[in-house]
C-alpha cells in the first residue's frame, strides 16, 4: 500500500519532498524495461520483422513489381487502378524494410504504374560520441523531401539528423537527439525540427541550415517560460519558482521525464502570412503533448507591461 501511495504521490505532486516516490516510479517502471530487454534478446530476428503477418488478411494484396536488380523481401499491396488515375504521379513510402535480406530504414520510389524503381537506404551513424538504438528499435520518425529530390531525415533513437541526396548518399549529419517533425521553410533554405534540450526530451524547436545542417536557431521551451512569466503556456504543469520566504513550507516542484513532449513545428509560410494578421511570416506554429492548445512562438512580437496576453501566443 506504502509503495502505491508513493508511486502516485510522485506522479500527481511532483516535489523535492518526493524522493521516495521518485524511486518507487524507477522501481515501478523496471519490469517494462526488462520484459523489453528480454523479448529483444530472445525473440528470432525474423519473427520481429515478419511480413506479412499471418493474421491479416492478405487475400486482395499482391507481390509488388519492381525493377530488376531490387529485393524487397515480403512487400506486398492493393493497387487500385480507378485511385491511381485519380491520383497520378511518383510515390515515396518511407519506413522499415527487408533490403536484399537485410533490414534498413529506407525510402522506397514508385513510379506512376506502381513498379517499384529505386530504393534509398537511410543508416544512422555514430557522432560526437553519441550511439542510435540497435536496428529493431531505431525508426524513421520524421521527414522532408527538398524539389532537388533529396531528403532530411530523423530517427526515433537515433543519434543525428542527416540529409542524404536523391541516390542515399549522406550530405551532412548534425549531432543530437533530434525527432518528430522535419519542417522545410517555404524557400527551403531552412529546416525546422524537435530535439532535447536543457536536459529534458523533446524539448526545444531547432532551426538548421539546409544547406550544411548547422543549428542557426534553438527555442528551449524553459527560456519562453522565462521571457513569458505572466503566461501560464503549461497551465498546472508549469513551474512556480518560489522565492525563500513566500511559502517556506513548499519546495518548488520540479520537472519529471518528459513535461513537453514537443510533436512539431510548422513555419509560417510567406504565402499565407496574410491570412494571419497577428503573426508574421516564419513565425513558428509549435504543437506540445503536454498543453491544451497549440502556443504561437513569435520573435517579432513584444508584450510590456501587466496585461496578460493571448493565452495561445507567446514571446520567445
Amino acid at each position: 500500500m506504502f509503495f502505491g501511495w508513493s508511486v502516485r504521490n510522485a506522479i500527481d505532486a511532483p516535489s523535492q519532498s518526493a524522493r521516495i516516490g521518485r524511486a518507487s516510479v524507477a522501481i515501478a517502471s523496471f519490469p517494462d524495461l526488462l520484459q523489453t530487454v528480454f523479448l529483444e534478446l530472445t525473440t528470432p530476428r525474423e519473427r520481429i520483422f515478419e511480413v506479412p503477418r499471418p493474421s491479416i488478411d492478405t487475400t486482395d494484396l499482391h507481390p509488388v513489381h519492381s525493377r530488376s536488380g531490387i529485393r524487397i523481401d515480403g512487400l506486398i499491396a492493393k493497387v487500385n487502378e480507378e485511385a491511381l488515375l485519380y491520383a497520378p504521379g511518383w510515390r515515396l513510402v518511407i519506413g522499415g524494410f527487408q533490403v536484399d535480406g537485410t533490414f534498413v530504414q529506407s525510402a522506397l520510389l514508385f513510379s506512376p504504374e506502381m513498379t517499384l524503381t529505386r530504393v534509398v537506404k537511410f543508416k544512422d551513424m555514430e557522432i560526437a560520441g553519441k550511439k542510435s538504438r540497435s536496428t529493431g528499435r531505431l525508426f524513421i520518425h520524421g521527414f522532408s523531401i527538398l524539389n532537388d529530390g533529396s531528403m532530411i531525415v530523423t530517427f526515433d533513437g537515433g543519434a543525428a539528423i542527416q540529409r542524404f541526396d536523391a541516390c542515399g548518399k549522406r550530405m551532412w549529419s548534425t549531432a543530437g537527439d533530434f525527432s518528430h517533425a522535419v519542417t522545410l521553410e517555404e524557400d527551403q533554405e531552412y529546416v525546422w525540427t524537435i530535439r532535447d534540450m536543457d536536459g529534458l526530451p523533446l524539448s526545444a524547436a531547432v532551426q538548421l541550415t539546409t544547406a550544411t545542417g548547422k543549428i542557426v536557431r534553438q527555442i528551449s521551451m524553459l527560456d519562453v517560460i522565462r521571457r513569458n512569466p505572466d503566461v501560464d503556456i503549461l497551465s498546472v504543469n508549469q513551474r512556480d519558482n518560489n522565492l525563500p520566504g513566500d511559502n517556506p513550507k513548499a519546495a518548488p516542484p520540479e520537472w519529471y521525464g518528459d513535461p513537453f513532449h514537443l510533436n512539431d513545428v510548422d513555419p509560417l509560410p510567406h504565402s499565407m502570412a496574410p491570412a494571419f494578421p497577428s503573426y508574421t511570416d516564419k513565425d513558428v506554429l509549435i504543437s506540445a503533448r503536454a498543453l491544451g492548445n497549440p502556443p504561437v512562438y513569435s520573435c517579432s512580437q513584444k508584450w510590456k507591461g501587466t496585461k496578460q496576453p493571448s493565452p495561445t501566443s507567446v514571446s520567445a
